[in-house]
Protein backbone atom coordinates (compact mmCIF):
# COMPACT_ATOMS: atom_id res chain seq x y z
CA UNK A 1 0.00 0.00 0.00
CA UNK A 2 2.39 2.69 1.19
CA UNK A 3 4.62 1.62 -2.05
CA UNK A 4 1.45 2.28 -4.31
CA UNK A 5 0.57 5.46 -2.31
CA UNK A 6 4.56 6.70 -3.52
CA UNK A 7 4.22 5.44 -6.79
CA UNK A 8 0.72 7.65 -7.20
CA UNK A 9 2.99 10.80 -5.19
CA UNK A 10 5.28 10.70 -8.09
CA UNK A 11 3.03 10.33 -10.81
CA UNK A 12 1.32 13.40 -9.19
CA UNK A 13 4.85 15.52 -9.32
CA UNK A 14 6.03 14.01 -12.99
CA UNK A 15 2.03 15.35 -14.26
CA UNK A 16 2.61 18.57 -12.18
CA UNK A 17 6.36 19.03 -14.04
CA UNK A 18 5.17 18.35 -17.20
CA UNK A 19 2.32 20.62 -16.63
CA UNK A 20 4.73 23.61 -15.52
CA UNK A 21 7.47 22.93 -18.35
CA UNK A 22 4.57 22.91 -21.01
CA UNK A 23 3.55 26.68 -19.63
CA UNK A 24 6.99 27.55 -18.95
CA UNK A 25 7.84 26.90 -22.47
CA UNK A 26 5.00 28.94 -24.22
CA UNK A 27 5.95 30.86 -27.01
CA UNK A 28 5.43 35.01 -26.14
CA UNK A 29 4.04 35.23 -30.00
CA UNK A 30 1.45 33.76 -27.69
CA UNK A 31 0.99 36.90 -26.09
CA UNK A 32 2.34 39.05 -28.37
CA UNK A 33 0.95 40.28 -31.92
CA UNK A 34 -0.48 42.33 -34.00
CA UNK A 35 -4.09 42.65 -34.36
CA UNK A 36 -7.37 45.34 -35.52
CA UNK A 37 -9.99 46.45 -33.22
CA UNK A 38 -13.61 44.31 -34.41
CA UNK A 39 -16.26 46.42 -34.82
CA UNK A 40 -18.60 46.64 -31.88
CA UNK A 41 -16.93 44.07 -29.46
CA UNK A 42 -13.00 45.51 -29.52
CA UNK A 43 -11.83 41.34 -30.24
CA UNK A 44 -8.58 41.30 -31.62
CA UNK A 45 -7.57 37.54 -33.10
CA UNK A 46 -3.72 36.51 -33.13
CA UNK A 47 -2.35 33.53 -35.02
CA UNK A 48 -0.21 32.00 -32.35
CA UNK A 49 2.01 30.42 -35.35
CA UNK A 50 5.02 32.52 -37.05
CA UNK A 51 3.76 31.89 -40.16
CA UNK A 52 -0.44 32.44 -40.15
CA UNK A 53 -0.87 30.88 -43.34
CA UNK A 54 1.09 27.78 -43.03
CA UNK A 55 -0.48 24.54 -42.57
CA UNK A 56 -0.38 22.89 -39.00
CA UNK A 57 2.34 19.59 -39.13
CA UNK A 58 0.52 16.05 -38.58
CA UNK A 59 -0.99 15.66 -35.01
CA UNK A 60 -0.25 19.42 -34.37
CA UNK A 61 -2.65 20.92 -32.42
CA UNK A 62 -3.92 24.55 -34.09
CA UNK A 63 -3.51 27.65 -31.82
CA UNK A 64 -5.72 30.62 -31.36
CA UNK A 65 -5.41 33.47 -28.79
CA UNK A 66 -8.01 35.95 -28.95
CA UNK A 67 -6.93 39.40 -27.64
CA UNK A 68 -10.44 41.57 -26.15
CA UNK A 69 -10.37 45.16 -25.33
CA UNK A 70 -13.48 45.92 -22.95
CA UNK A 71 -14.42 49.03 -22.92
CA UNK A 72 -16.41 50.58 -19.96
CA UNK A 73 -19.07 52.61 -22.24
CA UNK A 74 -18.09 50.44 -25.88
CA UNK A 75 -20.76 52.57 -27.55
CA UNK A 76 -18.01 55.67 -28.50
CA UNK A 77 -16.77 56.07 -31.85
CA UNK A 78 -13.65 57.60 -31.23
CA UNK A 79 -11.64 59.12 -28.03
CA UNK A 80 -13.82 62.02 -25.94
CA UNK A 81 -13.34 61.62 -22.26
CA UNK A 82 -13.68 64.28 -19.49
CA UNK A 83 -10.53 66.29 -18.19
CA UNK A 84 -9.14 63.53 -15.80
CA UNK A 85 -11.60 60.83 -16.49
CA UNK A 86 -10.19 57.62 -16.04
CA UNK A 87 -11.51 54.51 -18.15
CA UNK A 88 -10.62 50.88 -17.86
CA UNK A 89 -9.08 48.29 -19.91
CA UNK A 90 -9.52 44.60 -19.46
CA UNK A 91 -7.31 42.23 -21.76
CA UNK A 92 -9.12 38.16 -22.41
CA UNK A 93 -6.78 35.58 -23.92
CA UNK A 94 -8.27 32.48 -25.31
CA UNK A 95 -6.56 29.61 -25.89
CA UNK A 96 -8.33 27.58 -28.45
CA UNK A 97 -7.47 23.96 -28.92
CA UNK A 98 -7.65 21.66 -32.21
CA UNK A 99 -7.53 18.61 -33.07
CA UNK A 100 -7.76 15.14 -31.42
CA UNK A 101 -8.07 15.24 -27.77
CA UNK A 102 -8.99 19.10 -27.87
CA UNK A 103 -9.07 20.64 -24.69
CA UNK A 104 -11.49 23.61 -22.86
CA UNK A 105 -11.06 27.64 -23.37
CA UNK A 106 -8.32 28.86 -21.59
CA UNK A 107 -8.39 32.70 -20.19
CA UNK A 108 -6.00 34.88 -19.06
CA UNK A 109 -6.85 38.56 -18.29
CA UNK A 110 -4.88 41.90 -17.15
CA UNK A 111 -6.99 45.07 -16.51
CA UNK A 112 -5.92 48.54 -16.02
CA UNK A 113 -6.77 52.15 -15.75
CA UNK A 114 -5.94 54.87 -17.77
CA UNK A 115 -6.30 58.74 -17.03
CA UNK A 116 -6.39 61.28 -19.66
CA UNK A 117 -6.74 65.25 -19.50
CA UNK A 118 -7.14 67.87 -21.85
CA UNK A 119 -3.69 69.44 -23.08
CA UNK A 120 -5.06 71.82 -25.80
CA UNK A 121 -6.14 69.47 -29.06
CA UNK A 122 -4.27 66.71 -27.46
CA UNK A 123 -5.23 64.02 -24.87
CA UNK A 124 -2.40 62.64 -22.95
CA UNK A 125 -2.19 59.40 -21.24
CA UNK A 126 -1.65 59.12 -17.97
CA UNK A 127 1.31 56.71 -16.54
CA UNK A 128 2.20 54.00 -17.19
CA UNK A 129 0.27 51.37 -15.69
CA UNK A 130 1.02 47.68 -14.80
CA UNK A 131 -1.58 45.22 -14.16
CA UNK A 132 -1.36 41.45 -13.01
CA UNK A 133 -1.71 38.80 -15.85
CA UNK A 134 -3.08 34.89 -14.08
CA UNK A 135 -3.27 32.33 -16.62
CA UNK A 136 -5.51 29.88 -15.54
CA UNK A 137 -5.25 26.44 -16.70
CA UNK A 138 -7.90 23.93 -16.96
CA UNK A 139 -8.09 20.86 -14.82
CA UNK A 140 -8.28 18.89 -17.82
CA UNK A 141 -5.95 16.08 -18.28
CA UNK A 142 -5.07 17.37 -21.62
CA UNK A 143 -2.59 19.44 -21.87
CA UNK A 144 -1.71 19.62 -18.36
CA UNK A 145 -0.77 23.01 -16.49
CA UNK A 146 -1.22 24.73 -13.34
CA UNK A 147 -1.61 28.29 -12.43
CA UNK A 148 1.29 30.38 -13.77
CA UNK A 149 1.40 34.63 -13.07
CA UNK A 150 3.25 37.17 -15.89
CA UNK A 151 3.73 40.40 -15.35
CA UNK A 152 2.43 42.74 -17.87
CA UNK A 153 3.60 46.27 -18.32
CA UNK A 154 1.56 48.34 -20.66
CA UNK A 155 2.75 51.78 -22.16
CA UNK A 156 0.52 54.33 -23.43
CA UNK A 157 2.37 56.99 -26.02
CA UNK A 158 3.00 60.28 -24.35
CA UNK A 159 0.76 62.30 -26.51
CA UNK A 160 -2.49 61.36 -28.44
CA UNK A 161 -3.52 64.50 -31.42
CA UNK A 162 -7.31 65.12 -32.09
CA UNK A 163 -6.89 63.76 -35.85
CA UNK A 164 -4.65 60.61 -34.14
CA UNK A 165 -7.64 59.85 -31.47
CA UNK A 166 -9.05 57.04 -33.43
CA UNK A 167 -5.67 55.45 -34.09
CA UNK A 168 -4.54 53.04 -31.60
CA UNK A 169 -2.83 53.19 -28.40
CA UNK A 170 0.71 51.05 -28.46
CA UNK A 171 0.86 48.77 -25.59
CA UNK A 172 3.93 47.34 -25.46
CA UNK A 173 4.82 44.24 -22.99
CA UNK A 174 7.27 42.33 -21.87
CA UNK A 175 7.65 39.01 -20.49
CA UNK A 176 11.38 38.12 -18.88
CA UNK A 177 10.14 35.32 -16.59
CA UNK A 178 8.87 32.99 -19.36
CA UNK A 179 11.11 30.71 -21.43
CA UNK A 180 11.45 31.76 -25.49
CA UNK A 181 11.05 27.84 -26.75
CA UNK A 182 7.82 25.45 -25.34
CA UNK A 183 7.21 21.79 -26.22
CA UNK A 184 4.44 20.56 -27.35
CA UNK A 185 3.18 16.95 -26.44
CA UNK A 186 3.47 16.36 -30.38
CA UNK A 187 6.98 17.54 -30.51
CA UNK A 188 8.67 20.44 -32.14
CA UNK A 189 10.20 23.54 -30.70
CA UNK A 190 8.62 26.55 -31.37
CA UNK A 191 10.91 29.69 -31.76
CA UNK A 192 8.87 32.81 -30.37
CA UNK A 193 9.62 36.82 -30.54
CA UNK A 194 8.73 40.17 -28.73
CA UNK A 195 5.94 41.97 -30.23
CA UNK A 196 4.55 45.16 -29.77
CA UNK A 197 0.21 44.99 -29.95
CA UNK A 198 -1.64 47.67 -31.45
CA UNK A 199 -4.97 47.80 -30.13
CA UNK A 200 -7.63 51.11 -30.62
CA UNK A 201 -8.74 51.94 -27.35
CA UNK A 202 -12.08 54.21 -27.25
CA UNK A 203 -13.36 56.22 -24.38
CA UNK A 204 -16.56 56.32 -23.09
CA UNK A 205 -18.52 59.47 -24.19
CA UNK A 206 -18.47 63.12 -21.65
CA UNK A 207 -21.72 62.51 -19.74
CA UNK A 208 -24.58 63.72 -20.84
CA UNK A 209 -23.00 65.71 -24.45
CA UNK A 210 -25.64 64.29 -26.76
CA UNK A 211 -26.29 68.24 -28.12
CA UNK A 212 -25.21 68.97 -31.60
CA UNK A 213 -23.31 72.78 -31.50
CA UNK A 214 -25.56 75.02 -33.48
CA UNK A 215 -24.58 77.48 -35.87
CA UNK A 216 -24.35 80.23 -38.99
CA UNK A 217 -23.02 80.86 -42.54
CA UNK A 218 -23.19 83.88 -44.48
CA UNK A 219 -21.29 84.16 -47.57
CA UNK A 220 -19.52 87.69 -47.85
CA UNK A 221 -21.15 89.17 -44.80
CA UNK A 222 -24.90 88.15 -46.22
CA UNK A 223 -24.02 89.64 -49.41
CA UNK A 224 -26.61 88.92 -52.62
CA UNK A 225 -24.10 89.06 -55.57
CA UNK A 226 -20.42 88.07 -55.97
CA UNK A 227 -18.71 88.66 -59.43
CA UNK A 228 -15.64 86.20 -57.70
CA UNK A 229 -15.68 82.52 -57.33
CA UNK A 230 -13.29 83.37 -54.49
CA UNK A 231 -15.48 84.47 -51.60
CA UNK A 232 -15.06 84.51 -47.22
CA UNK A 233 -17.54 82.63 -45.84
CA UNK A 234 -18.23 84.29 -42.23
CA UNK A 235 -18.64 80.89 -40.00
CA UNK A 236 -19.90 81.32 -36.34
CA UNK A 237 -21.07 78.40 -33.71
CA UNK A 238 -21.88 77.58 -30.07
CA UNK A 239 -21.67 74.58 -27.91
CA UNK A 240 -22.20 74.48 -24.36
CA UNK A 241 -18.67 72.13 -24.19
CA UNK A 242 -16.92 73.03 -27.04
CA UNK A 243 -17.27 73.38 -30.99
CA UNK A 244 -13.80 71.24 -31.82
CA UNK A 245 -14.50 71.08 -35.66
CA UNK A 246 -16.42 71.69 -39.28
CA UNK A 247 -16.68 70.95 -42.24
CA UNK A 248 -18.02 72.93 -45.35
CA UNK A 249 -19.27 71.65 -48.89
CA UNK A 250 -20.74 73.54 -51.44
CA UNK A 251 -24.14 72.33 -51.90
CA UNK A 252 -27.05 71.58 -49.38
CA UNK A 253 -24.91 68.66 -47.45
CA UNK A 254 -21.53 69.20 -45.67
CA UNK A 255 -21.18 65.66 -44.69
CA UNK A 256 -18.79 65.01 -47.28
CA UNK A 257 -16.37 68.32 -46.54
CA UNK A 258 -13.27 67.79 -45.45
CA UNK A 259 -13.22 67.95 -41.48
CA UNK A 260 -11.52 70.69 -39.81
CA UNK A 261 -10.25 71.04 -36.47
CA UNK A 262 -10.26 74.22 -34.14
CA UNK A 263 -9.30 74.48 -30.51
CA UNK A 264 -12.40 74.02 -28.33
CA UNK A 265 -14.27 77.06 -27.59
CA UNK A 266 -17.97 77.19 -26.34
CA UNK A 267 -17.93 80.23 -28.93
CA UNK A 268 -16.77 79.53 -32.43
CA UNK A 269 -16.21 82.49 -35.21
CA UNK A 270 -14.33 82.43 -38.09
CA UNK A 271 -14.07 84.02 -41.93
CA UNK A 272 -12.31 81.28 -44.03
CA UNK A 273 -11.53 81.92 -47.91
CA UNK A 274 -14.05 79.43 -50.39
CA UNK A 275 -14.23 78.72 -53.85
CA UNK A 276 -17.37 78.61 -55.63
CA UNK A 277 -18.14 76.30 -58.57
CA UNK A 278 -17.99 78.09 -61.81
CA UNK A 279 -21.21 79.95 -63.61
CA UNK A 280 -23.53 82.13 -63.25
CA UNK A 281 -26.26 81.05 -60.73
CA UNK A 282 -27.18 80.89 -57.26
CA UNK A 283 -24.48 78.77 -55.15
CA UNK A 284 -25.47 77.33 -52.06
CA UNK A 285 -22.44 76.68 -49.92
CA UNK A 286 -23.50 73.89 -46.26
CA UNK A 287 -21.15 74.04 -43.21
CA UNK A 288 -21.68 71.35 -40.33
CA UNK A 289 -20.25 71.75 -36.64
CA UNK A 290 -18.98 69.30 -34.75
CA UNK A 291 -18.28 69.11 -30.88
CA UNK A 292 -16.14 66.86 -28.63
CA UNK A 293 -18.33 64.34 -28.50
CA UNK A 294 -18.52 63.94 -32.29
CA UNK A 295 -22.04 65.23 -32.47
CA UNK A 296 -22.48 67.20 -35.62
CA UNK A 297 -25.33 69.64 -36.44
CA UNK A 298 -27.39 69.73 -39.21
CA UNK A 299 -26.52 71.68 -42.54
CA UNK A 300 -26.38 75.46 -42.19
CA UNK A 301 -26.46 76.98 -45.60
CA UNK A 302 -26.71 80.40 -47.29
CA UNK A 303 -26.76 81.64 -50.98
CA UNK A 304 -25.02 84.08 -52.74
CA UNK A 305 -25.86 84.99 -56.30
CA UNK A 306 -22.98 84.26 -58.50
CA UNK A 307 -22.48 87.03 -61.57
CA UNK A 308 -19.82 87.14 -63.64
CA UNK A 309 -21.04 88.54 -66.39
CA UNK A 310 -20.77 92.01 -67.35
CA UNK A 311 -23.73 94.41 -68.32
CA UNK A 312 -24.28 95.10 -72.57
CA UNK A 313 -24.70 98.45 -73.61
CA UNK A 314 -26.38 99.35 -76.86
CA UNK A 315 -26.84 102.14 -79.26
CA UNK A 316 -30.26 103.46 -80.20
CA UNK A 317 -31.71 104.64 -83.58
CA UNK A 318 -29.93 108.29 -83.78
CA UNK A 319 -32.01 111.08 -84.55
CA UNK A 320 -30.81 114.19 -86.15
CA UNK A 321 -31.47 116.84 -89.49
CA UNK A 322 -30.27 114.23 -92.30
CA UNK A 323 -29.29 116.74 -95.29
CA UNK A 324 -27.61 115.62 -98.63
CA UNK A 325 -25.14 112.53 -99.24
CA UNK A 326 -25.64 111.11 -95.45
CA UNK A 327 -25.06 114.17 -94.14
CA UNK A 328 -25.93 115.45 -91.05
CA UNK A 329 -27.23 119.25 -91.29
CA UNK A 330 -27.69 119.52 -87.35
CA UNK A 331 -26.45 117.57 -84.57
CA UNK A 332 -26.82 114.09 -84.32
CA UNK A 333 -28.24 112.85 -80.34
CA UNK A 334 -27.92 108.64 -79.75
CA UNK A 335 -29.71 106.89 -77.14
CA UNK A 336 -28.58 104.11 -75.08
CA UNK A 337 -29.48 101.22 -72.60
CA UNK A 338 -28.03 98.51 -71.22
CA UNK A 339 -29.64 95.07 -70.31
CA UNK A 340 -28.00 92.39 -67.41
CA UNK A 341 -28.45 88.61 -67.41
CA UNK A 342 -28.65 87.66 -63.84
CA UNK A 343 -28.09 90.45 -60.84
CA UNK A 344 -29.30 93.54 -62.98
CA UNK A 345 -29.41 97.22 -62.06
CA UNK A 346 -29.32 99.33 -58.88
CA UNK A 347 -32.04 100.07 -57.33
CA UNK A 348 -34.70 97.65 -58.20
CA UNK A 349 -32.29 95.32 -60.01
CA UNK A 350 -34.21 95.54 -63.17
CA UNK A 351 -32.74 93.76 -65.75
CA UNK A 352 -33.15 96.80 -68.13
CA UNK A 353 -32.38 100.25 -67.74
CA UNK A 354 -31.79 103.19 -70.52
CA UNK A 355 -28.74 105.31 -69.93
CA UNK A 356 -28.13 109.17 -70.70
CA UNK A 357 -28.20 109.59 -74.44
CA UNK A 358 -25.28 111.35 -76.25
CA UNK A 359 -24.98 114.60 -78.49
CA UNK A 360 -22.12 114.79 -81.24
CA UNK A 361 -20.08 117.87 -80.91
CA UNK A 362 -18.83 120.11 -83.26
CA UNK A 363 -18.59 118.83 -87.32
CA UNK A 364 -16.36 116.07 -89.51
CA UNK A 365 -16.73 113.29 -91.33
CA UNK A 366 -16.30 111.12 -88.60
CA UNK A 367 -17.77 111.99 -85.26
CA UNK A 368 -18.43 109.73 -82.73
CA UNK A 369 -20.40 109.81 -79.46
CA UNK A 370 -19.51 107.63 -76.21
CA UNK A 371 -22.39 106.40 -74.15
CA UNK A 372 -21.58 106.33 -69.74
CA UNK A 373 -20.36 103.08 -68.28
CA UNK A 374 -22.64 101.27 -65.89
CA UNK A 375 -22.10 98.37 -63.66
CA UNK A 376 -24.70 95.59 -62.46
CA UNK A 377 -25.55 94.98 -58.74
CA UNK A 378 -22.72 92.08 -58.61
CA UNK A 379 -19.86 94.66 -59.06
CA UNK A 380 -19.31 93.92 -63.47
CA UNK A 381 -18.61 96.56 -65.42
CA UNK A 382 -19.71 97.27 -68.96
CA UNK A 383 -17.61 100.95 -70.16
CA UNK A 384 -19.15 103.29 -72.46
CA UNK A 385 -19.61 102.20 -76.18
CA UNK A 386 -19.06 104.11 -78.92
CA UNK A 387 -21.63 105.02 -82.14
CA UNK A 388 -21.07 105.95 -85.10
CA UNK A 389 -19.10 107.57 -87.33
CA UNK A 390 -21.61 110.17 -88.49
CA UNK A 391 -21.22 113.28 -91.03
CA UNK A 392 -21.96 116.40 -88.96
CA UNK A 393 -21.73 119.65 -91.42
CA UNK A 394 -24.34 122.21 -89.58
CA UNK A 395 -22.20 125.77 -91.63
CA UNK A 396 -23.45 126.75 -94.85
CA UNK A 397 -20.71 127.37 -97.26
CA UNK A 398 -18.54 130.81 -97.29
CA UNK A 399 -19.32 133.24 -100.25
CA UNK A 400 -16.64 135.92 -100.61
CA UNK A 401 -17.48 138.67 -103.26
CA UNK A 402 -14.26 140.87 -104.08
CA UNK A 403 -15.86 142.79 -107.25
CA UNK A 404 -18.32 143.68 -107.53
CA UNK A 405 -17.58 145.98 -104.45
CA UNK A 406 -20.57 146.04 -102.30
CA UNK A 407 -21.70 150.26 -102.60
CA UNK A 408 -18.85 150.43 -105.39
CA UNK A 409 -19.86 152.51 -108.49
CA UNK A 410 -18.52 151.61 -111.84
CA UNK A 411 -18.69 154.33 -114.93
CA UNK A 412 -20.78 153.62 -117.96
CA UNK A 413 -19.48 150.85 -120.06
CA UNK A 414 -16.66 150.31 -117.73
CA UNK A 415 -15.06 146.61 -117.83
CA UNK A 416 -15.29 145.27 -114.46
CA UNK A 417 -14.51 141.75 -114.22
CA UNK A 418 -16.27 139.73 -111.29
CA UNK A 419 -14.19 138.17 -108.41
CA UNK A 420 -16.11 135.70 -105.78
CA UNK A 421 -14.76 132.86 -104.34
CA UNK A 422 -17.10 129.99 -102.33
CA UNK A 423 -16.00 127.56 -99.91
CA UNK A 424 -16.76 124.88 -97.25
CA UNK A 425 -14.45 123.48 -95.37
CA UNK A 426 -16.38 120.35 -93.56
CA UNK A 427 -18.64 118.61 -96.18
CA UNK A 428 -17.40 120.66 -99.25
CA UNK A 429 -18.47 122.96 -102.32
CA UNK A 430 -21.17 121.16 -104.58
CA UNK A 431 -22.15 123.66 -106.70
CA UNK A 432 -21.80 127.06 -107.06
CA UNK A 433 -23.32 130.23 -108.90
CA UNK A 434 -23.08 133.90 -109.64
CA UNK A 435 -24.52 136.63 -111.95
CA UNK A 436 -21.39 136.27 -113.70
CA UNK A 437 -18.50 133.66 -113.06
CA UNK A 438 -15.93 134.78 -111.15
CA UNK A 439 -14.06 136.42 -113.73
CA UNK A 440 -16.43 137.44 -116.09
CA UNK A 441 -17.24 141.37 -116.75
CA UNK A 442 -20.25 143.02 -114.11
CA UNK A 443 -22.90 145.04 -115.84
CA UNK A 444 -22.19 148.55 -116.25
CA UNK A 445 -24.14 148.67 -119.57
CA UNK A 446 -26.50 150.92 -118.45
CA UNK A 447 -26.60 153.18 -115.34
CA UNK A 448 -28.26 152.83 -112.22
CA UNK A 449 -28.07 150.67 -108.80
CA UNK A 450 -27.27 146.86 -109.96
CA UNK A 451 -27.07 143.91 -107.83
CA UNK A 452 -24.71 140.67 -107.95
CA UNK A 453 -25.25 137.70 -106.39
CA UNK A 454 -23.57 134.68 -105.52
CA UNK A 455 -25.46 131.28 -104.60
CA UNK A 456 -23.71 128.11 -103.31
CA UNK A 457 -24.73 124.62 -102.02
CA UNK A 458 -22.24 122.38 -99.65
CA UNK A 459 -22.68 118.26 -100.04
CA UNK A 460 -24.42 118.45 -97.00
CA UNK A 461 -27.16 120.32 -98.32
CA UNK A 462 -26.63 123.17 -96.58
CA UNK A 463 -26.78 126.36 -98.78
CA UNK A 464 -25.94 130.30 -99.21
CA UNK A 465 -26.62 133.03 -101.07
CA UNK A 466 -24.86 136.65 -101.03
CA UNK A 467 -25.65 139.63 -102.73
CA UNK A 468 -24.06 142.68 -103.20
CA UNK A 469 -25.22 146.16 -104.59
CA UNK A 470 -23.30 148.49 -106.76
CA UNK A 471 -23.94 151.66 -109.33
CA UNK A 472 -23.19 152.20 -112.21
CA UNK A 473 -23.17 156.11 -113.61
CA UNK A 474 -21.54 158.68 -116.06
CA UNK A 475 -18.21 159.24 -116.02
CA UNK A 476 -18.46 162.96 -114.55
CA UNK A 477 -16.02 165.43 -116.58
CA UNK A 478 -17.10 168.69 -113.89
CA UNK A 479 -18.57 171.96 -114.09
CA UNK A 480 -17.26 174.00 -117.18
CA UNK A 481 -16.89 177.95 -117.56
CA UNK A 482 -17.68 180.35 -116.53
CA UNK A 483 -18.12 178.64 -113.05
CA UNK A 484 -14.49 177.93 -111.47
CA UNK A 485 -14.39 174.47 -109.94
CA UNK A 486 -10.59 175.08 -108.77
CA UNK A 487 -8.96 178.12 -107.14
CA UNK A 488 -11.16 181.37 -106.35
CA UNK A 489 -14.49 180.67 -106.57
CA UNK A 490 -16.42 182.01 -109.04
CA UNK A 491 -18.91 185.90 -108.27
CA UNK A 492 -21.50 186.72 -110.29
CA UNK A 493 -23.62 189.93 -109.77
CA UNK A 494 -27.40 189.14 -108.15
CA UNK A 495 -30.39 189.70 -110.66
CA UNK A 496 -27.58 187.99 -113.99
CA UNK A 497 -28.05 185.35 -115.81
CA UNK A 498 -25.36 182.74 -114.77
CA UNK A 499 -24.88 179.71 -117.78
CA UNK A 500 -24.50 176.63 -115.57
CA UNK A 501 -22.63 173.60 -117.63
CA UNK A 502 -20.86 170.21 -117.27
CA UNK A 503 -20.20 167.65 -119.31
CA UNK A 504 -20.64 163.65 -118.72
CA UNK A 505 -19.25 160.44 -120.71
CA UNK A 506 -18.11 158.35 -121.77
CA UNK A 507 -18.55 159.07 -125.11
CA UNK A 508 -21.62 161.65 -126.19
CA UNK A 509 -24.57 160.85 -123.61
CA UNK A 510 -27.57 163.21 -125.47
CA UNK A 511 -30.26 161.77 -123.08
CA UNK A 512 -28.96 162.15 -119.82
CA UNK A 513 -31.28 163.94 -117.53
CA UNK A 514 -30.17 166.67 -115.10
CA UNK A 515 -31.98 168.99 -112.81
CA UNK A 516 -30.44 171.71 -111.15
CA UNK A 517 -31.22 173.65 -107.14
CA UNK A 518 -29.57 176.43 -105.42
CA UNK A 519 -29.32 176.69 -101.46
CA UNK A 520 -28.02 179.78 -99.52
CA UNK A 521 -24.93 178.90 -97.56
CA UNK A 522 -23.99 180.20 -94.09
CA UNK A 523 -20.61 179.78 -92.84
CA UNK A 524 -19.90 176.38 -93.90
CA UNK A 525 -23.82 174.47 -93.65
CA UNK A 526 -25.75 175.36 -97.26
CA UNK A 527 -29.48 176.03 -96.70
CA UNK A 528 -32.43 174.33 -98.31
CA UNK A 529 -31.97 173.38 -101.92
CA UNK A 530 -34.34 175.47 -104.36
CA UNK A 531 -35.35 174.76 -107.32
CA UNK A 532 -33.58 176.96 -110.22
CA UNK A 533 -35.41 179.14 -112.53
CA UNK A 534 -33.94 178.99 -116.31
CA UNK A 535 -34.08 182.42 -118.11
CA UNK A 536 -33.94 180.26 -121.62
CA UNK A 537 -36.68 179.20 -123.54
CA UNK A 538 -35.14 176.10 -124.31
CA UNK A 539 -35.29 174.55 -120.89
CA UNK A 540 -38.71 173.49 -119.23
CA UNK A 541 -38.25 173.69 -115.56
CA UNK A 542 -35.09 173.27 -113.43
CA UNK A 543 -33.86 170.45 -116.53
CA UNK A 544 -30.61 171.26 -118.04
CA UNK A 545 -30.48 170.56 -122.13
CA UNK A 546 -28.33 169.21 -124.09
CA UNK A 547 -26.19 171.19 -126.58
CA UNK A 548 -24.64 168.71 -129.10
CA UNK A 549 -22.79 171.39 -130.61
CA UNK A 550 -19.89 171.34 -127.60
CA UNK A 551 -21.59 168.07 -125.77
CA UNK A 552 -22.21 169.80 -123.05
CA UNK A 553 -25.14 170.33 -120.67
CA UNK A 554 -26.30 173.91 -120.02
CA UNK A 555 -29.16 175.43 -117.76
CA UNK A 556 -28.99 179.56 -117.66
CA UNK A 557 -29.76 180.70 -114.46
CA UNK A 558 -32.14 183.41 -113.16
CA UNK A 559 -30.43 184.92 -109.98
CA UNK A 560 -33.45 187.37 -110.48
CA UNK A 561 -35.66 184.87 -108.75
CA UNK A 562 -33.41 184.44 -105.74
CA UNK A 563 -35.23 186.09 -102.95
CA UNK A 564 -32.65 185.53 -100.46
CA UNK A 565 -30.04 188.37 -101.61
CA UNK A 566 -26.12 188.41 -101.82
CA UNK A 567 -24.65 185.48 -100.56
CA UNK A 568 -22.67 182.45 -100.92
CA UNK A 569 -25.11 179.85 -102.86
CA UNK A 570 -24.14 176.04 -103.48
CA UNK A 571 -25.09 174.89 -107.12
CA UNK A 572 -26.42 171.55 -107.02
CA UNK A 573 -26.58 168.75 -110.47
CA UNK A 574 -28.46 165.92 -109.87
CA UNK A 575 -28.11 163.31 -112.64
CA UNK A 576 -30.54 160.07 -113.40
CA UNK A 577 -27.61 158.09 -112.51
CA UNK A 578 -28.33 158.98 -109.26
CA UNK A 579 -25.16 161.28 -108.75
CA UNK A 580 -25.24 165.21 -107.22
CA UNK A 581 -22.83 167.46 -107.98
CA UNK A 582 -22.16 170.69 -106.20
CA UNK A 583 -19.96 174.14 -106.53
CA UNK A 584 -20.14 177.33 -104.69
CA UNK A 585 -20.62 181.15 -106.45
CA UNK A 586 -21.02 183.87 -104.96
CA UNK A 587 -23.99 186.66 -105.69
CA UNK A 588 -23.39 190.12 -105.01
Amino acid sequence: MSYSKNKLKLKVAVFLLITTLIFWLIPSNLIFGEGEEQAGGGEVIVDADADANAPAEEGEESQTLKLDVERASPTAASFNVDSGATFSVTFRIENNSTGEGATPKVYRTISGDYSLAYSGLTLTAGPSTSGSFTGLVSTQATPPGSPISYTWTFTAPSVITDTEIEDAITLGASLSSISPHRTWPTGGDKTSDSKSYKVTVLAPASPGDNTAPEGSITINSDAIYTNNTSVTLNLAATDAVGVTQYRVANGIDASGGTVVAVTSTTSFSADISWTLPSGDDTKTVAVQYGDAANNWSSNYMDNIILDQTPPVIVAGTATGTLGSNGWYVSNVTVPFSATDNLSGFAPSGALSTDLASKTTIGEGAALYVTSDGISDMAGNSAVGIQAGPFKVDKTAPVITINIPDAGANYTLNQIVNADWTATDATSGIASATGTVDSGSPINTSSIGPKTFTVDAEDNAGNTASISVSYGVIYQWYGFLPPINTSGARSVFKLGSTVPVKFRIGPGIIPDATATIGYALVTGDTAGPVNEAVSTSAATSGNLFRYDSTDNLYIFNLNTKKITDGAGTYRISVTLDDGMTYNVDIGLK
